[in-house]
């Protein structure tokens, strides 16, 4: 531990208290590190994310609340004068935790007008100050039972019967198939990009632009701190993959790839259904699909999970000076509602005849666009 880290740890707050401390440049101790990762269970709250894209170096303050001995809160903060930025994501917010919050921030910090949070778990909030909350992004949850047969008995009839199907079709036609589970370090790298490699592959073929490439090398790193990865081998080749990461019992489920001479095996949903085999296997309690909502997975399971941008304002007053603020939320959340429709696996059938010929315009739009762009990029 740094001299600075040092100075931090011995000014954070005692048992029973809390405490919004200034970095002044130190490096977050070990302690908050791994309290971060025990409270929120988010792969988008761990230093390891925000250090590897970025987030980490905009952090000049902390909240910490310990409740007894233990940590209770731990909020990575960005000052910026009138507003306070939670860097920390994908987080659930309690009512009465996230209402001390605020009051402490308020009252330690008078310059304060709003308190930012972005991509977090949240219910409809009232508390002792005006709140401003909309749908930001949303992402798949599955919870995961305590062992695989009850899970394979969770799923529907039609699905258990052509997993099996799959499975016995894939082992007679390939019988040297193996899937391995790898984590951290014993990761390779050239497995990995093997494995991006069928993803872009699959991309392609329906003609969109790969959003990855520029993220590649960030996965890679991210891989080797808190990735767990399913690796599919037939004759000793890479022919599937999942690439994920774990952060205590929950897995995030980031990238599959397989290859598409193996299709009338399914491999692509076995490889998913392997992978979440693996983390029941391994204690984990939940398996989050992440975002895009496909119907493969909620055949697996998943449900779709809404993450919330919320603002907190000191007064009504400091929400009319913020107006900017508040009316950009509101938009940006009447835009997500819209796009949300364009999901694959967005149900339009719950729609009025008119939105849903509306949601029907807008997926060709944008299926004729996202040609057009791959076509420009290759």
């Amino acid at each position: 531990m740094t001299p600075a880290s040092t100075a931090l740890h011995d000014r954070l707050p005692h048992a029973g208290t809390r405490g919004l401390l200034d970095l002044g440049g130190s490096a977050l101790p070990v302690e908050l590190d791994d309290a971060l990762s025990r409270l929120y269970g988010n792969i988008h709250s761990t230093p390891a994310h925000l250090r590897i894209y970025g987030g980490l170096d905009e952090v000049n303050a902390v909240y910490v609340a310990r409740d007894h001995e233990a940590l209770s809160a731990v909020l990575l903060l960005r000052d910026d004068g009138r507003r306070l930025r939670v860097i920390n994501e994908g987080m659930r917010l309690e009512a009465a935790a996230l209402e001390d919050f605020a009051r402490h921030a308020f009252a330690a910090r008078p310059h304060l007008s709003a308190i930012e949070f972005n991509a977090v778990e949240a219910p409809p909030l009232t508390i002792g100050f005006p709140v401003q909350q909309a749908i930001c992004t949303a992402d798949m949850p599955l919870a995961l039972p305590p062992d695989a047969d009850t899970y394979l008995a969770s799923l529907g009839k039609n699905m258990r019967r052509n997993l099996r199907r799959y499975m016995d079709r894939l082992l007679q036609l390939h019988p040297s198939f193996r899937f391995e589970i790898l984590e951290r370090e014993a990761i390779s790298p050239a497995d990995a990009r093997a494995v991006i490699d069928l993803n872009r592959a699959r991309i392609a073929g329906k003609q969109q632009a790969y959003s990855i490439d520029d993220e590649e090398e960030r996965i890679l790193a991210l891989l080797g701190e808190r990735g767990m990865a399913g690796i599919g081998r037939i004759d000793g080749r890479v022919c599937c993959g999942a690439l994920g990461y774990r952060v205590g019992g929950r897995y995030f489920f980031k990238i599959i790839g397989h290859d598409p001479q193996y299709n009338p095996c399914s491999l692509g949903i076995l490889c998913c259904y392997l992978m979440i085999r693996a983390c029941i296997e391994r204690g984990c309690s939940e398996f989050n699909f992440m975002w895009n909502e496909y119907e493969y997975k909620y055949a697996l399971g998943a449900r779709r999970r809404d993450l919330q941008r919320v603002v907190i304002y000191r007064s009504r007053l400091h929400q009319l000076a913020q107006g900017r603020l508040a009316a950009g939320l509101a938009l940006a959340g009447a835009r997500h509602r819209a796009a949300a429709l364009l999901e694959p696996g967005a149900r339009l059938d719950e729609l009025p005849a008119g939105a849903r010929a509306t949601a029907h315009l807008l997926r060709t739009m944008r299926a004729v666009k996202r040609g057009l762009a791959f076509r420009r990029a290759t």
